[in-house]
């Protein structure tokens, strides 16, 4: 089935896992590849089967610690897992910003 957008907006949260920066190596620079943060869902979104738990995945740097409250722009995307017949949903961030730290794009 391949990828699915199954919501694009504004969705708030609470950070539940604080960002992990993501990079790749090469032998003579590393390669950026973004931010990685757990966040708790504080609204219902109306999408049948998407956690209250989701992994937020965002193109640039950002800093994000647990309990910090955030609002963020993007798509949430559905991809099945081949080894398991089973679903997961990943928040594609376009834009965030940290109410706690007051800092985003």
């Amino acid at each position: 089935m391949g990828k699915q957008v199954v919501y694009k907006g504004t969705i708030r949260g609470s950070v539940t896992g604080e960002s992990k920066i993501k990079m790749t190596s090469t032998i003579r620079n590393p390669l950026f590849k973004g931010t990685c943060f757990a966040m708790k869902l504080e609204e219902k979104i109306g999408i049948v089967g998407i956690p209250d738990e989701i992994l937020v995945y965002f193109a640039e740097f950002g800093y994000f610690r647990i309990g910090d409250k955030v609002i963020v722009q993007g798509q949430i995307v559905k991809e099945d897992l081949k080894n398991w017949g089973r679903p997961y949903y990943i928040l594609e961030a376009d834009h965030y910003y940290n109410e706690s730290l007051q800092i985003g794009d």
